[in-house]
């Protein structure tokens, strides 16, 4: 055995040092080795030692450009240090040297994946496929790049051939469930997630996803058991204090609800989304608006679920202000500039696009807006808060659209006063909110259970007054469901006066 087999076979034992020795006493020998040089640079990335393992891969590709394992190593390399764009060149240069190279087509799809490159993502993972049909670490990540861009069908499809290939894969089946939740599905997702449970019983995440699809079938006894079952494992989980609490509230059990918030604020008291709904709870304390903590928290939570979610709650909102706005025009005039505040996923986007020059979006949510950018509907993308944002701005937009997002706003008269400030004169105002039939204690808006405030038809119109606006409709419209009841709110579009 000469000294680079002596190497290799330390390095598979993991005597890497030892390893490292061997390699660069063999380099001596024969200098030109890209073999060993590529394999003293692997040792190195196995010590964390990334900048001496890219050297040494720099080093093997000098001596031959075409070294494929080489260029893939190094693209490993740069994935590690956060850099998957970089990594996609070298994955694509060992790919130039090495077309049938699996492993470098499956990181490929994995760098672009990393990237929200979705659609380049799946012709590497299918390229890869064509060379190993059985491998169903590929069918699942092809799965991932599918669902991410809404191809539901065919990213199930993957999910089952990764599931065939494996069946006793608990990440297949858990996210195979969550597809079928969000799809309207919840007899086949529990099947899932109770598959999922039997492979691993401890994991509090597929109880936690049993409890949701029993609650979705209206199961609130079972759901109860199964959330309690996952405090058993995780008693620290905010997530699961939060939808336990929704589950009693619903069935009528709001003290003890309370119980688990305050149980919640003892382990987290500083957690955002704790502290609002204890005082959504509680009703006390209760602030003049939801926290920007809270919005992203939430928010940021919600991003990959959310349009599928909201299908499934026959949400209204979009269309309904689309609707408003799209009449509110001049003989079909274009609009030269929309801003969609609290843009969310970009469901309002697509329906405005047609009606303006320039559409805007701004969102407090990072994962939110990267969701909104697949759309391609939007010219701009603003990461801010909706009332400075538009604060900042004078005699700037046509018209600004919001769709339930102001039932995060208890006191409106700033969001209303800044918007004013940002419309062009005679722009326009298009905005939904939850309907507050009569003032609770005097206020003309209140913290729902919900974590959002519903207002009053009179304060609305009297504060868009105040803020210089005109009042041109005001309709009640159900803007989605919920616990199986209609949500009843406001479509309203007021202008701003010539100056």
């Amino acid at each position: 055995m000469n000294l680079y087999e002596q190497a290799k076979s330390q390095h598979l034992a993991g005597e890497v040092k030892e390893a490292i020795a061997l390699y660069q006493r063999h380099l001596k020998d024969e200098p030109r080795s890209v073999e060993t040089i590529n394999m003293l640079g692997n040792a190195f990335l196995d010590l964390g030692r990334v900048i001496d393992a890219i050297v040494q891969y720099d080093r093997a590709l000098d001596i031959d450009p075409t070294f494929a394992d080489a260029h893939y190593n190094l693209g490993n390399t740069l994935c590690i240090m956060g850099k998957p764009d970089a990594a996609v060149g070298a994955y694509r240069r060992a790919l130039n040297n090495q077309p049938e190279f699996f492993d470098a087509l499956f990181n490929l799809g994995n760098a672009h994946l990393d990237l929200d490159q979705s659609e380049e993502a799946i012709e590497a993972y299918r390229s890869a496929l064509a060379i190993d049909s059985e491998n169903g670490a590929t069918h699942f990540n092809l799965g991932k790049a599918l669902r991410a861009l809404n191809r539901h069908d065919e990213a199930c499809d993957a999910f089952r051939r990764a599931m065939e290939i494996d069946p006793d894969q608990l990440r297949t089946c858990s996210e195979l469930g969550q597809m079928m939740i969000q799809t309207g599905k919840p007899e086949e997702a529990l099947e899932y997630f109770t598959k999922a449970s039997s492979i691993d019983p401890d994991q509090p995440s597929e109880h936690f996803n049993i409890a949701m699809a029993l609650f979705v079938l209206g199961r609130a006894e079972e759901s109860e058991a199964s959330f309690r079952r996952t405090l058993e494992i995780d008693p620290k989980s905010g997530r699961v204090y939060e939808c336990l609490g929704r589950l009693l509230i619903q069935v009528g059990r709001l003290p003890e609800a309370i119980e688990l918030i305050e149980k919640w604020i003892e382990l987290e008291p500083e957690d955002p989304r704790a502290k609002h709904l204890k005082a959504a709870w509680t009703g006390r304390e209760c602030p003049e608006r939801a926290s920007d903590d809270f919005i992203r928290q939430e928010f940021d939570h919600l991003a990959d679920s959310f349009d599928l979610t909201l299908r499934n709650l026959d949400y209204q909102a979009p269309g309904i202000v689309a609707d408003v706005l799209n009449k509110a025009r001049e003989q079909d005039a274009t609009f030269n500039r929309i801003i969609d505040v609290g843009c969310g996923t970009g469901l309002c986007g697509t329906l405005l696009k047609p009606m303006t020059r320039h559409l805007i979006g701004v969102d407090l949510s990072e994962q939110m807006l990267l969701m909104a950018k697949r759309t391609q509907d939007y010219d701009e993308l603003e990461n801010a808060e909706l009332t400075e944002f538009l604060a900042e701005k004078c005699d700037t937009f046509d018209a600004i659209v919001s769709s339930d997002t102001f039932n995060y706003f208890g006191d409106l008269a700033p969001v209303f006063i800044a918007s004013w400030k940002a419309l062009v004169p005679n722009g326009l105002l298009v905005f939904t909110a939850e309907y507050l039939a009569e003032p609770v204690e005097e206020s003309p808006y209140h913290l729902m259970p919900s974590g959002r405030y519903s207002h009053t038809d009179e304060y609305l119109s009297g504060e868009l007054s105040r803020a210089g606006f005109t009042l041109e409709s005001s309709d009640q419209v159900i803007l989605r469901t919920e616990g199986g009841e209609p949500v009843r709110g406001f479509v309203m579009l007021a202008r701003k006066h010539q100056v």
